[in-house]
């Protein structure tokens, strides 16, 4: 883990990757997908426009006029759409500060609201990873690291698996077409321990991934659909992995 408070000689890495290393993805999460599935905007919505009724009907059983019901009904939803743009800001700047990068070799996470920061996952500290994909392709990759290799929590936040306190899990979140980003995982955490068997010779090329995918065990779909979003840029030489694959069937 560094400071990125130099110039990044390629967006979303602090050093220009050792020859040999390719970045196969890039990608920045969706904001609108962060605000819906992190900040739980339609929960917050629907809690402010249930207290919104009740203050209001309890301000005309109470023999309110007219004016002050209205004003009490419009104060509500005001606290509440201010928390929601609040909500939308810090969700846009999580979009614009942080990075994904999949190499052939590691997963890279630059991050950073206020303290731009780079953590690296060497493919060797990755054990496995899990996909959760939502009704409109969008959906989030969480990383299991290998016992011994851990980051803090409160750290890495907001991109980390809730609710993983003792062994917490890197995650990429908000990903436009989650299921292109496992096939790109997958193939090179595949393409690393076929690389790691023939060194070793051990025999034990699957240690580090779970099941065929090559390391990416899909998990059932999410029951609500997210904002739809394109996919931000990324250096032209960089393959975004498009098209669905074994793991978008296996997702399926």
């Amino acid at each position: 883990m560094q400071d990125d408070y130099a110039v990044e000689p390629i967006p979303g890495l602090p050093d220009v990757p050792p020859d040999g290393e390719r970045i196969l993805w890039q990608c920045t999460p969706s904001w609108r997908v962060l605000a819906r599935r992190l900040f739980q905007f339609p929960l917050i919505a629907l809690y402010f426009m249930a207290l919104a009724v009740w203050s209001g009907a309890s301000a005309a059983h109470d023999g309110a006029p007219v004016t002050d019901v209205v004003v009490t009904v419009a104060g509500t939803l005001a606290v509440g759409g201010a928390l929601l743009a609040l909500l939308a800001l810090v969700a846009w700047w999580i979009e614009r500060s942080t990075v994904y990068t999949i190499t052939s070799e590691r997963v890279v996470i630059r991050y950073g609201l206020a303290l731009p920061m780079t953590v690296n996952f060497p493919f060797k500290v990755i054990g496995d990873a899990d996909l959760k994909v939502f009704h409109n392709g969008t959906g989030n990759i969480a990383l299991s690291l290998m016992r011994g290799h851990g980051v803090a929590w409160l750290l890495m936040w907001p991109h980390v698996r809730p609710w993983r306190w003792a062994r917490t899990q890197p995650m990429l979140r908000g990903l436009y077409d989650a299921r292109a980003t496992a096939e790109v995982l997958a193939r090179a955490l595949g393409a690393h321990a076929a690389r790691a068997h023939a060194a070793s010779g051990d025999g034990d090329a699957g240690s580090q991934v779970r099941g065929s995918a090559g390391g990416v065990t899909p998990v059932p779909e999410g029951s609500a659909k997210d904002d739809e979003g394109a996919e931000s840029g990324a250096d032209s030489g960089v393959d975004r992995g498009a098209g669905g694959g074994a793991v978008a069937q296996a997702a399926g």
